[in-house]
């Protein structure tokens, strides 16, 4: 069936078809050697860095990032034809400032309205040419004040980009926060258009979308993703230095994602709702405050950061 231009696929069930209690048993014992080799093999990969790692996620406030939705989501919708969306570009400008950045504002005029692109930048101390960016879209739809769609995965990033700044790592490090989502991934096409034309070398890309919505307070969310070494450093970073409990779906088109993967191939992780019918509140007037969970977003953040 579509929705919104998004196909999604319902396969039906055998209910013929019987099942043994020795199928059963052969199938969970198999999850639980798979799930125990994701746990070993995660603590491998962040040992040598994880009291850093802690020492970071320790400092996520929620009570920041708190601050950061109540600021945005006064400006009303951010959609690019909206005033929100100019106030959303100086907020957002104005905290990378005061948290010790230089933004790099991506100004550009899609469908005749002009936004931009906000980009800080961390350069690798040991292999600046290779490049990791994180992203997030601001924009909303017309109609809704966007708390989750995407101010929840936006307020993640900037704490994440506060936390961050002044700690460069071995590789270059820019966070992006994309325009024009919601008119048809604008934002996201434009900084990869960029980044092809500067010659970036560009390896790796998160990208969060929707991520705060309060699903009776359960702190879980899905890893969206092409990569699949992308998807196990995500759920490692999970279970390691968060209270987040990670599901995951192969995921990408449709999404800001995509324009990573057209340009560079098979680079993509990130978390966010799947599907994203997930939320009852999507692209609604209701996409309010009250519906988002805080605490979820900060454990978003940490995973993000970590």
């Amino acid at each position: 069936y579509l929705h919104e231009g998004q196909q999604y696929f319902v396969q039906d069930l055998d209910l013929t078809r019987k099942v043994t209690v020795g199928d059963v048993l052969a199938r969970v014992r198999a999850q639980r050697a798979a799930e125990q080799d994701l746990r070993e093999r995660g603590e491998r990969m962040y040992q040598p860095v994880s009291q850093q790692i802690r020492d970071a996620v320790d400092r996520v406030s929620t009570a920041r990032i708190y601050e950061y939705e109540r600021d945005l989501f006064r400006f009303g919708s951010k959609h690019i034809t909206q005033p929100g969306n100019g106030m959303a570009i100086e907020y957002l400008t104005a905290k990378l400032r005061e948290f010790g950045y230089e933004p790099e504002l991506q100004w550009f005029e899609p469908r005749g309205s002009r936004t931009a692109n906000i980009v800080v930048r961390l350069p690798g101390t040991t292999d600046p040419d290779l490049v990791y960016t994180v992203s997030a879209h601001f924009d909303s739809n017309t109609r809704s004040p966007g708390a989750d769609d995407n101010t929840s995965a936006t307020v993640g990033l900037l704490e994440m980009a506060r936390i961050l700044a002044g700690h460069p790592l071995p590789a270059t490090l820019e966070i992006a926060f994309f325009t024009g989502e919601e008119a048809g991934l604008l934002g996201s096409r434009e900084y990869v258009r960029r980044a092809v034309e500067d010659g970036k070398h560009l390896v790796g890309a998160l990208n969060n979308d929707m991520v705060g919505w309060a699903d009776d307070y359960r702190m879980d969310n899905t890893i969206r993703y092409s990569n699949e070494g992308i998807r196990d450093l995500q759920h490692a970073a999970a279970f390691l230095f968060s209270d987040l409990v990670t599901y995951d779906a192969k995921y990408y088109k449709s999404t800001d994602a995509a324009a990573y993967y057209d340009a560079y191939g098979d680079i993509v992780g990130g978390i966010g709702s799947y599907p994203i019918l997930g939320s009852p509140h999507y692209h609604q007037v209701s996409d309010v405050l009250e519906t988002v969970n805080h605490q979820l977003i900060a454990e978003v953040s940490k995973v993000t950061t970590a």
